[in-house]
Parts: structure tokens; C-alpha cells; sequence
């Protein structure tokens, strides 16, 4: 039985890099990318740019992917509040593209979302939760999120907590990346103790969506997040716990949360914000358990743990000597 074709646009972003190698396993994957060109061994990736409604046209026709997964766009609240213009297009714009020529070619639309659609009110939101975001960027994921499930006949939607890991493009570290630059080198890490989020080992999200593809869920708005929540301070200090570090380094920092000052009727606060993802759906669906953060942790250290254990053995079985 052939396998079947995922076309990933943002192939190169953090979230897309990560997909591959998860995917690539049990799927033909197939990659774009606009400016930061990304090389996989075995993986099909092309130049697109998301805006352009001929370069996507073409590609999902020549494609003709089974699935298609839209991973591009603004991922920062702070590049969206200083370019507002730029993260319509990104996260509205580009995704509207996608989604309308993967319908024409009768590709499963796949659209990977963010927690920040709600405001950051101490509540457990749910899927029927009104997203009512008090940030530019939140605003445009949810009014894309609006867009998709009324206009789409053949979508999967994943709300998603913040992910992390390790990216595999050279430019740009994640915040996981960064606390072990900073904690190998013996350097005082600053971390925000105001805002409150799940935070996902992205390889669990990458199988998450997995089993939604294998299931073939359709027309679904799913949220995926481990089961607790914390701010970025408190991971820093799981993180030093789960990877043996030294927790002196990590201080507490106010994160400037960057509040829609064009929205005078959005929550605003200067205490703690908080967003906590109900996951009963995603699990039920699934069969599945959705982890702690702790356990997401002690997830990643293991596969990381494995993997530089093997690529030792593998050195030393050469039987060659490296000056």
C-alpha cells in the first residue's frame, strides 16, 4: 500500500521542521519554503510563497497531496504588534490561499492554531469558548480559525499551547534552545512569571496529529496542550530539574505582554494572564492522555538522552579516531 502525501507549507518553520521527522516515517512528505531555504535528506522541499496565488496553485496541483498542513506565518506576538500588515497577510492572507486551493484539489486542509486566541482570564476555555483576544496576532488566529470552519468543507483545526523543542533551522534558536545555551554557559536566564501556558514537547504534538490524519477527523476544532500550566520562570526551573542544571541561573522577568491598544473592550490586567486548554475532546477522540508538563520534559531529555548515547556508539563502532 503506498503511502499517503502530506504537503507542509512553512516547511522550515520551528513547528514544520518538526513535523517532517515525525511524519516522514508513515507519510510521502513534500516541504515549502519562502526565504530560508530548508535541505532534509529525502524530503521534497520547493520555494513558495504563501501570498502568491499562482506559486500555490501550482504547487498543490502538481502535488496532489492528500493533506495539507498550513505551518507558515507570524509566530510572534511582538512582530505582529509592530507589523500588523504583514501578520493579516501571514496568518489570514496566506492560510486563505492554501485553504482555498487544497479544497479545489481535494486535500484535507490542516491549520495549526495558538491558546492566545483567548484573552487570559482564569478559566479552563474550552473548544465552544468565543475566542476573544486581547492581542493583534490573537485576533487574526481566531478570525482565521472563523474563516476556515465556515467556509471549508474538509479541515482539521489543532489550538494548540506553546510547543518546544529544538528546530532544525540554523537561524533563530527557540526558547527551549535558548535554556540550554544559557545553562551550558553558566549565564543568568531572565524568565516571564506573569503569563501562565501549557508547554507541549512538539514531537507529542507531531503525534497527536498523527492519529487525527490516520483517524481521518474531519471538520474538527481540536485543542491540544498538556494538562497544567506554568510560566515561562517556572518551566526554566522544570527544565533544570528534568535536564540536571543549575536553577540559581534562572530570574524572575516581567514580560511585557503586548496588550491590542486598538481594542478598548478587550480584558486587560497588570496581574497574571492565564491560558488553560480543556483537552477532554482531543482525548477522548484519541484514546489518549495528554501529559503534564513535567512528563513533556522528562520526555524530551529522554529521547535527547538516546539519541546522543547512539550517535556515541556509533563513533566508537567506526573504529576511527578524530584529532
Amino acid at each position: 500500500m503506498s503511502k499517503k502525501t502530506i504537503l507542509i507549507f512553512g516547511a522550515s518553520s520551528f513547528i514544520g521542521s518538526n513535523l517532517i521527522e515525525v511524519l516522514r516515517q508513515d507519510f510521502r512528505i513534500v516541504g515549502t519554503y519562502h526565504k530560508n531555504k530548508l535541505e532534509i535528506p529525502g524530503i521534497l522541499t520547493l520555494p513558495c510563497d504563501v501570498l502568491n496565488r499562482n506559486s500555490v496553485q501550482s504547487i498543490l496541483y502538481t502535488i496532489q497531496p492528500d493533506f495539507t498542513i498550513y505551518a507558515a506565518g507570524l509566530s510572534s506576538m511582538y512582530d505582529c504588534d509592530e507589523n500588523e500588515k504583514l501578520g493579516d497577510l501571514l496568518i489570514g492572507g496566506g492560510a486563505y490561499n492554501v485553504m482555498e486551493f487544497s479544497e479545489r484539489y481535494k486535500s484535507k486542509f490542516v491549520l495549526i492554531t495558538s491558546s492566545f486566541v483567548f484573552p487570559g482570564q482564569q478559566v479552563f476555555y474550552s473548544e465552544a469558548e468565543t475566542p476573544l483576544s486581547n492581542t493583534i496576532m490573537g485576533n487574526k488566529i481566531a478570525s482565521t480559525e472563523f474563516y476556515v470552519q465556515k467556509s471549508c468543507l474538509n479541515y482539521l483545526i489543532l489550538r494548540s499551547c506553546p510547543l518546544f523543542g529544538r528546530s532544525f533551522h540554523p537561524l533563530g534558536r527557540t526558547f527551549f534552545e535558548l535554556l540550554e545555551h544559557y545553562f551550558s554557559h553558566n549565564m543568568n536566564i531572565p524568565c516571564d512569571s506573569r503569563v501562565h501556558t501549557g508547554f507541549l514537547d512538539v514531537v507529542y504534538f507531531a503525534e497527536v496529529l498523527k492519529k487525527c490524519l490516520d483517524l481521518n477527523v474531519t471538520n474538527r476544532l481540536l485543542q491540544v496542550s498538556t494538562t497544567d500550566i506554568m510560566t515561562r520562570f517556572e518551566f526554566a526551573l522544570a527544565y533544570a530539574k528534568v535536564f540536571k542544571q543549575n536553577e540559581s541561573l534562572v530570574t524572575k522577568f516581567n514580560w511585557p505582554y503586548p496588550f491590542d491598544s486598538k481594542n478598548v473592550s478587550a480584558y486587560r490586567t497588570d496581574g497574571d494572564l492565564f491560558f488553560s486548554l480543556n483537552t477532554a475532546n482531543v482525548e477522548g477522540l484519541l484514546k489518549m492522555k495528554m501529559p503534564t508538563i513535567e512528563e513533556s520534559l522528562s520526555s524530551m531529555y529522554a529521547r535527547l538522552t538516546k539519541s546522543t548515547k547512539q550517535t556515541k556508539t556509533m563513533k566508537k563502532n567506526t573504529g576511527v579516531s578524530f584529532i
